[in-house]
């Protein structure tokens, strides 16, 4: 929305922020794009994500009791993707395109933003005004610890967290402020609901404001907390939402296709952008609802744990300059088992790399080893085993197979049983409720019961699916 530019002057609010230079004409005399700051180039990019901490090799003889302190400073080593790389653009695109048609120095929005502040605080639903304009959603999509998180902070690092504007216009005071980003958690059940109060809880530390007591949101119900976050991102004019673990809408009581239709109607009613951050669990809930699914489309990657070629080489090679031990074996041998122990995440490989390191610290032989590496990985590493185990191709793509194979053993019996108890038979043998043995997942996928349950999905065998959940599908 272009104003005339003339007709306004900043009070007290820098006048840059009018944006009277911006090379982009559409961007002009808009404040709550000017107050973003320039758009970062790829240059300004690379170096906003690039954290290489201070390093010096003397270190590396420092007391054993006091090294631990300096190498701890390798845990905040990082380098950028391709991934890493177009989400900070793709954020700093999504921000300004949000704020494009919405301009509170143009009299005709805020005519428009009155009107739908009357029908929200009466409870009823406003225009859709945005869905006819480009569709402002992305999504960030990975496995943990690959860096989702990290680079979306670092693109809104800088951004101002709250912007009080006040200007004249056509000689009348116009003051507002502008609450740039919104960054949420889903957590507990993630219905819709603690979302909702999650967002409140956001703002009120922002603004210093009590907002949720103010605005009743702890009575609201799920549906009209949607119109209280509604009024909070028009009457704060906020730009982007950001919403972390997305996978846990999956849990939702609210259910998943409501809890996207909320963020599409946000998108539409509000012109808010909206970024989610999830592991592949989101790009599968993203599937399943095309009306949102397309509204996320961006030029985000998956974010892709690394493989062996020139980009791992390079990470390790940056990564390896961290040396705090006497010595070292070569990069190249250490370079594969690191890759190999990680599963090519980033942050597994940093932290490897790094406690392995600490474990020598004060032994006669302070070498950094293969040995040591797959040393330290079976020691220190259990909690993620069987992740990595995932992660790389050596277990079946079913999740949870334990649970999928006591659900089907269950509902088998119940099938059984009732067809069994209507023709008056007396109970299967081999079909009475037992006590339930944990199924485990080993790398030799031929001889586990998920091997054997993929290979009768394969040759469309339910006898044999069931026969390797222990189900008699036809006893003897």
């Amino acid at each position: 929305m272009s104003i005339e530019i003339a007709k306004v002057e900043p009070i007290d609010t820098p006048a840059e922020y009018l944006g009277l230079d911006d090379p982009v004409a559409a961007y002009r005399g808009n404040p709550l794009i000017g107050a973003l700051g320039p758009i970062r180039s790829k240059e300004q990019i690379r170096t906003l994500l690039t954290v290489k901490p201070p390093y010096d090799p003397a270190e590396r003889r420092l007391p054993p009791h006091l090294r631990p302190h300096v190498a701890f400073a390798l845990r905040e080593f990082f380098l950028p993707g391709i991934a890493h790389m177009a989400a900070v653009k793709e954020v700093d695109l999504l921000i300004r395109q949000s704020y494009k048609h919405r301009n509170p120095l143009d009299p005709k929005y805020r005519r428009q933003t009155a009107r739908d502040r009357k029908e929200l605080k009466e409870g009823r639903q406003i225009p859709q005004r945005y869905a006819l304009m480009p569709p402002l959603g992305a999504a960030a999509i990975g496995p943990p610890g690959t860096g989702k998180t990290l680079s979306i902070d670092f693109a809104i690092k800088d951004i101002v967290s709250v912007v009080e504007h006040a200007y004249l216009v056509d000689g009348n005071r116009v003051a507002f402020t502008q609450l740039p980003v919104l960054k949420v958690n889903l957590f507990q059940d993630g219905s819709l609901k603690s979302f909702g109060r999650e967002i409140f809880d956001q703002a009120e530390q922002m603004l210093s404001i009590p907002l949720a007591h103010d605005w009743g949101v702890d009575r609201a119900t799920g549906n009209r907390i949607q119109g209280l976050y509604f009024q909070l991102c028009q009457e704060y004019n906020v730009g982007l939402f950001v919403v972390d673990e997305f996978q846990l809408i999956q849990a939702a009581h609210d259910g998943t296709r409501k809890a996207l239709n909320y963020f599409v109607r946000l998108m539409n009613c509000i012109g808010v952008a909206v970024i989610v951050i999830g592991t592949p669990a989101t790009a599968g809930l993203l599937e399943e609802n095309l009306a949102a699914s397309r509204r996320f489309l961006s030029t985000i990657p998956p974010y892709a744990p690394f493989v062996a070629g020139q980009v791992w080489g390079a990470f390790f090679r940056q990564m390896a300059r961290y040396r705090y031990v006497a010595e070292m074996d070569s990069i190249e041998g250490l370079s594969a088992t690191v890759l190999e122990l990680s599963g090519g995440i980033p942050d597994l490989a940093v932290k490897l790399f790094l406690l392995a390191q600490m474990r020598l610290f004060g032994r006669k032989n302070e070498r950094l080893t293969s040995a040591v590496l797959h040393e330290t990985s079976k020691l220190l590493f259990y909690t993620v085993q069987d992740r990595l185990v995932e992660l790389k191709g050596k277990a079946p793509e079913a999740k949870d197979i334990a649970t999928v194979a006591k659900a089907m053993n269950a509902a088998f019996r119940d099938i059984a049983n009732v067809e069994n108890e209507r023709v008056g038979g007396a109970p299967i043998p081999g079909l009475e409720a037992k006590p339930s043995v944990p199924v485990t997942i080993s790398a030799d996928t031929e001889v586990t019961v998920a091997g054997k349950m993929t290979k009768a999905a394969k040759t469309s065998d339910p006898l044999a699916a069931l026969e390797a959940l222990g189900v008699v599908a036809h006893p003897e």
